[in-house]
């Protein structure tokens, strides 16, 4: 009884998608930078439509000029880039409109980030997978990820990390 009493347990912190849309291995995307996981470990996810939300609460670090990339750290200081497409930063910026108020530093999980034309970008060639890429996990371990089936924003977990109890 007394060991249960002192006895700490690991935390289970769960990243859920950014949008919805069909899962692929983060390795089959069609960007060798991604693929390779020079960035770090990820998602890729082909939206099925044109909406990002946050995948936690948390801060925001960054958003590009050309918005099809915004920074987030997690309230456990797990730091992700969501990528909007593979070479988006040449539209500069169109088709790409930022929901998020000037300013704001903190989201909450689920709250609408960016939403951006998938349905034209597709039709003009555009490929408009959407990357998750950890680029900071501050002590936390991958204990998950997913790499395939079909995901729904806000919804569903896309990965797992873990942070021991000491």
């Amino acid at each position: 009884m007394i060991s249960k009493l002192f006895k700490k347990e690991n935390r289970v912190i769960k990243i859920k998608s950014p949008v919805s849309g069909r899962l692929i291995s983060i390795e089959d995307v069609g960007d060798k930078t991604f693929a390779s996981k020079a960035l770090g470990e990820g998602v890729a996810i082909i939206p099925s439509k044109g909406s990002v939300r946050a995948p936690f609460s948390g801060k925001v670090l960054m958003v590009a000029n050309t918005k099809h990339a915004i920074g987030l750290e997690s309230e456990d200081g797990i730091q992700v880039i969501i990528h909007i497409g593979i070479d988006t930063v040449k539209r500069e910026g169109e088709g790409f409109n930022v929901e998020l108020k000037e300013g704001v530093e903190h989201v909450d999980e689920g709250d609408l980030l960016v939403t951006f034309d998938n349905e034209t970008m597709v039709k003009e060639g555009v490929d408009t997978t959407v990357l998750l890429i950890v680029t900071e996990t501050n002590g936390h371990t991958l204990s998950k990820i997913l790499s395939q089936g079909m995901v729904e924003e806000g919804e569903s977990d896309v990965s797992e990390f873990i942070r021991k109890k000491v």
